[in-house]
């Protein structure tokens, strides 16, 4: 599949905040971390740790999941969104209608 230079995927060029999500999405995995370091450095072995960490895990795991199909799931409605005519990416509109200015 060739690439267009004129699609720009920027995450914040749709006003997405992106610097927002990431924020959200290290201090989650930062807390994960420090659930399991905690438990795993107080010695806790008990049935209730286990699965506490293995929440953890999943959590992590969910988040990175769902952190990496986002970004997918933007970049895919850029481009299906592209105005194949100009190479302009047009706005959708809450109606799914595709809402190109430059039509009248």
């Amino acid at each position: 599949m060739a690439t267009n230079p004129n699609i720009n995927l920027d995450r914040n060029a749709a006003g997405a905040p992106w610097g927002v999500r990431r924020r959200i999405i290290t201090l989650t995995l930062i807390f994960c971390a420090l659930v399991v370091a905690y438990i795993t450095f107080k010695g806790i072995d008990s049935r209730t740790a286990e699965t506490i960490v293995q929440s953890a895990f999943a959590l992590a795991g969910a988040v990175i999941g769902s952190y990496c199909f986002s970004a997918v799931w933007e970049d895919r409605a850029k481009i299906n969104s592209l105005d194949i005519n100009t190479g302009n990416i047009t706005n959708i509109n809450p109606t799914n209608m595709i809402d190109n200015p430059d039509k009248k």
